[in-house]
């Protein structure tokens, strides 16, 4: 375009009704095609035109005509649309426009889409062209897979342009709009050379160089609970941010970051700004190679203007990314180690969630309160896992422990076992060496241990290893303490070392090494400058069970007519065995049978008052003390209105065989055992005799025994009416006076 000079010829055109309409050179006195963009989100393409006629707001093309000789070239771009009313200017006589294309018909209120929910983010994407207007090419994109479960942009005052933005960042894509046609900007790898003969030293800076992206940080608003993804290799990390996306706000937003990672990893550029004279547009994301003072630099177009007046210029420049640095020590890869306080509402549902998530590396405390139109749910709960891992050198100290089993021990350096022959014997001074391993508590007692391996060798700093770990048995269904050595060293016959090619495994089968309550030091009391490693659990403020981890968890919902509380512990011991409690009050009212109801369930249910009274249909108390009951069964007895009873039912069964029994032994005929005296001394006082007969004659008569039990009934309206004694069948088989007088009926 340089060489060209006035045969640049730009005009605009557009439709009315039939006619087209066209404003030449002439009557433009200036007119600049723009674009802004960045890595990711939507291309904003604009147009500013100074003309002496107003445009109407219609779709508006501009159109550029570059002569070369007996040749030409046509540029057309648009449609763009009117932002604003046009402004005149009464000095030049002129009128200015701003001008956007098709996305600034994006710029308007949400309306729900017409989808059904559970959605994919593509299908999301293309369903929004189709809202829009446009059409579009793209048939996948990265997360593309990811589900939107319900509408989380209705009635919150997004525009779909900021739902574009949304999904740019969401999927690692610049998105364009051509001609109602959304398309994805990509990187090219195609570049164009700017050297000194194109820059003719007008106005060039170059910046600072960006990248290689590295790590991908998503955070909420007010820059908070920030996640990340990035090159664990390395120890400095350059940030590529994406910061309150509504698509990716929820608690699953580390599934993004794979995908992000993967897209934007690497991408690397040097910011500049420069002006060209009469050189041609560029598109988002175009490569170039800027070649100046004998330097090279090599970046991307992200921001384009250019100007047509009586000549031509172009201003193209790039931007760096946002300068902020996370804190990663108090970030995660997941929002699962993360501490939280947000509040979300969501005005579609109904609904507001209050979250307070507090994290450290060994415990979590989550608080969370919903409020919907059904009513409240609270609910607290806490994680603790109580496992700690530690290491030493030569000896390992270990505190605050809780007895019982270690959970793992790892053993590695050098140790080899001295036997005695025929040359070789013990001494003072020189003795056989042994594993026993020594776990010493602070009073100075020591438990020992002997592990079964005579050796382990290190080369080049690759060591044997010998390893106790917690094993499940299926088959008992059990965990149980099982040991094994990792050979990594290989020995040969001349007693040369070498790193083994493969490594070899030798199951030492089962091993329980106990702990001491408080500090303990673990160590080999016949050799020095072995490495350790363990696994233990840890006394703690929550149970004094041995314990790997505990679950507390309480909840209170209520809604318009019931309220729900509940409290519920899981304890997980060493052995992974789940022993779980639980506690819960429902205080719940029934509208269609006009009545109430409290029931409670627990382990233990205590009330306490200085005055405790109730009142209901079938019994009540007073605060005094006095209880009223119409009919109740305490301790065995049985109290029905007017009526207090008891069941009879004797220890033993009696029947003929018995009788016939008790009589061969009052007439000598068979000798009593001690077992007879036990069934058949009534009376207890040590003989069997005539009365006991017939006692054992009046129980079987009675027909009262333990498949058959009877009762003792006492009639309350009555104090002087007898007590009375019943079979299973309601006959009266006795009764006691009112002075003691005993009635036996046959």
């Amino acid at each position: 375009m340089q060489k060209a000079g006035k045969r640049i010829s730009p005009k605009i055109n557009y439709d009315i009704g039939d006619r087209v309409i066209e404003i030449n050179q002439d009557e433009i006195k200036e007119a600049k095609p723009f674009f802004n963009s960045s890595i990711v989100g939507t291309v904003m393409r604009g147009f500013k035109i100074e003309a002496s006629k107003q445009l109407p707001n219609v779709p508006i093309y501009f159109q550029n005509t570059v002569k070369y000789g007996n040749a030409h070239a046509n540029k057309l771009i648009g449609p763009y649309f009117l932002k604003d009313l046009p402004t005149f200017n009464a000095d030049s006589k002129t009128f200015s426009h701003v001008l956007y294309d098709n996305f600034i018909t994006t710029m308007v209120d949400y309306k729900q889409l017409n989808i059904s929910y559970p959605t994919t983010v593509l299908n999301y994407f293309q369903q929004l062209c189709l809202a829009c207007g446009f059409t579009t090419n793209i048939t996948s994109l990265p997360n593309g897979d990811k589900v939107i479960d319900h509408d989380i942009y209705k009635d919150i005052g997004f525009t779909y342009r900021d739902i574009y933005e949304d999904i740019g960042q969401a999927t690692g894509t610049l998105f364009s709009v051509n001609n109602n046609v959304v398309e994805k900007c990509s990187f090219s790898q195609n570049k164009i050379v700017i050297n000194d003969d194109l820059l003719k030293n007008k106005n060039i800076s170059i910046g600072e160089h960006v990248g290689p992206i590295n790590s991908i940080i998503l955070s909420r608003s007010a820059d908070s609970d920030y996640i990340y993804k990035r090159d664990e290799t390395l120890t400095k990390w350059n940030e590529f941010w994406i910061k309150d996306n509504i698509l990716m706000n929820g608690n699953n937003r580390d599934e993004f970051l794979e995908d992000l990672y993967q897209t934007l990893n690497g991408i690397e550029y040097d910011t500049f700004d420069l002006e060209l004279v009469g050189y041609g547009g560029f598109d988002p994301l175009q490569k170039i190679e800027i070649q100046t003072e004998g330097r090279i630099y090599n970046s991307y177009v992200f921001n384009n203007e250019e100007v047509f007046t009586q000549g031509y210029t172009e201003t193209i420049f790039s931007d760096a990314l946002e300068e902020q640095k996370p804190n990663y020590s108090a970030s995660d890869t997941t929002d699962k180690r993360l501490s939280q306080v947000f509040i979300i509402c969501d005005k579609q549902n109904k609904k507001i969630d209050a979250i307070v998530n507090d994290v450290s590396e060994h415990e979590q405390r989550i608080t969370q309160n919903t409020i919907d139109i059904n009513g409240i749910k609270q609910t607290v709960s806490g994680t603790y896992d109580f496992t700690r891992e530690a290491n030493g050198n030569n000896k390992l100290v270990i505190e605050n422990v809780q007895e019982g089993n270690l959970l793992g021990l790892s053993v590695t350096g050098e140790m080899e076992l001295l036997y005695p022959s025929e040359d070789l014997y013990p001494s003072d001074e020189l003795y056989p060496l042994d594993s026993y391993l020594n776990i010493e508590n602070n009073k100075g007692e020591i438990r020992q241990v002997l592990l079964p391996i005579a050796y382990l060798y290190t080369k080049n700093n690759i060591s044997d290893e010998f390893v106790l770990e917690r094993i499940y048995n299926e088959e008992l269904k059990k965990y149980e303490s099982k040991c094994k050595v990792i050979r990594r060293i290989s020995v040969a016959s001349n007693g040369e070392k070498s790193v083994a090619a493969k490594e070899i495994i030798e199951d030492l089968g089962i091993l329980d090494v106990q702990l001491w309550k408080g500090t303990n030091k673990i160590y080999l009391e016949s050799f020095s400058g072995l490495d350790y490693s363990c696994k233990y659990t840890i006394i703690n403020e929550i149970t004094d069970n041995y314990a790997t981890r505990v679950e507390l968890n309480s909840a209170i919902e209520q809604t318009e007519s019931s309220i729900t509380e509940s409290v519920n512990a899981s304890l997980i011991d060493m052995d992974g065995k789940i022993i779980e409690v639980s506690g819960k009050l429902n205080l719940k009212v029934d509208t269609k049978t006009l009545s109430s109801t409290l029931s409670g369930q627990a382990d233990d249910i205590n009330f306490k008052g200085n005055r405790f009274s109730w009142e209901s249909t079938g019994s009540s108390m007073t605060k005094d003390g006095h209880f009223n009951t119409k009919d109740a069964e305490i301790g065995g007895f049985s109290i029905k209105e007017k009526q207090f009873s008891c069941e009879i039912k004797p220890s033993t069964n009696y029947s003929e065989s018995d009788y016939q029994r008790l009589q061969q032994i009052l007439s000598g005929s068979t000798s009593a055992t001690e077992s007879d005296y036990q069934k058949y001394d009534f009376n207890k006082d040590g003989k069997l005799d005539s009365q006991d007969l017939l006692k054992c004659r009046q129980a079987i008569i009675c027909g009262i025994s333990n498949s058959s039990p009877g009762k003792m009934i006492f009639d309350t309206t009555d104090w002087f009416a007898p007590i009375k004694i019943v079979n299973a069948s309601g006959k009266m088989v006795s009764s006691f006076g009112p002075c003691g007088a005993f009635t036996y009926y046959e």
